[in-house]
């Protein structure tokens, strides 16, 4: 005859009892729980999967996000700018543009024949317009010609403007070659050479004031002429 044990009680029964005669236990309720607790401890073990799994997914995200804000980082300070390096450039344009002023070497022309040319040609036109110029050197409505070139402010045609004697090798706007007052009729003419052309500057008295002085080109058309057929070199 076939036995099994009963697992309450541990006596031999015969194996198609239904139940123990000695405590009773039930072996077909014992046999249907058995079923329940395997589909349990799988519910438990897919619990188990699924937190396991989303423990994962959440450590991916925190590294997605961390390694995100390190990029962003250094993409900052590889924007930001570099102020040293913009001062550096900043300060070699400055010593190029004083070294450049400083090695200027201005390409005007004005030699003894063309000097000697021009007092023929002026003394003639002033001659002729009935007036008494001198050249050089003067002191003129409180402006000393050529000293306060560089020290006054000059007007000249409306516009701010710097001015200086041909061969000073200053680079100025405007090359003078020649001074000629009237100190009785109170005017005061320039020549010089803007951008390598011959131009007659013209002031009168009053026309200054303090420190600035304001220059026009001369409306006389005979002395513009004269003065035109003077080359800068």
């Amino acid at each position: 005859m076939n036995t099994k044990f009963c697992p309450n009680c541990g006596k031999k029964v015969n194996a198609d009892a239904q139940s123990c005669p000695n405590c009773g236990f039930s072996f077909n309720e014992h046999q249907a729980q058995a079923p329940q607790r395997s589909i349990t401890q799988d519910h438990h073990s897919k619990a188990l999967l699924y937190i396991l799994l989303s423990l994962i997914i959440i450590i991916l995200i925190l590294s997605g996000l961390f390694i995100y804000n390190n990029n962003r980082s250094s993409s900052n300070h590889s924007n930001v700018p570099n102020t040293s390096g913009s001062n550096q450039t900043q300060n070699s344009q400055s010593t190029t543009t004083s070294n450049s002023s400083s090695n200027y070497s201005d390409n005007i022309v004005w030699n003894s024949a063309k000097a000697s040319s021009f007092d023929d040609q002026f003394d003639s036109w002033a001659s002729k317009m009935h007036q008494s110029y001198v050249s050089g050197s003067t002191s003129f409505d409180g402006i000393d010609y050529p000293d306060d070139f560089s020290s006054k402010k000059f007007i000249i045609n409306g516009s701010n403007s710097t001015i200086s004697m041909a061969g000073s090798n200053k680079n100025t706007d405007y090359k003078v070659v020649e001074i000629r007052y009237d100190n009785d009729d109170g005017y005061l003419y320039l020549f010089a050479f803007h951008d390598g052309s011959p131009i007659v500057l013209f002031t009168q008295s009053g026309d200054s004031n303090g420190d600035t002085v304001s220059f026009k080109t001369t409306a006389n058309g005979e002395l513009r002429n004269l003065f035109s057929n003077f080359s800068a070199n």
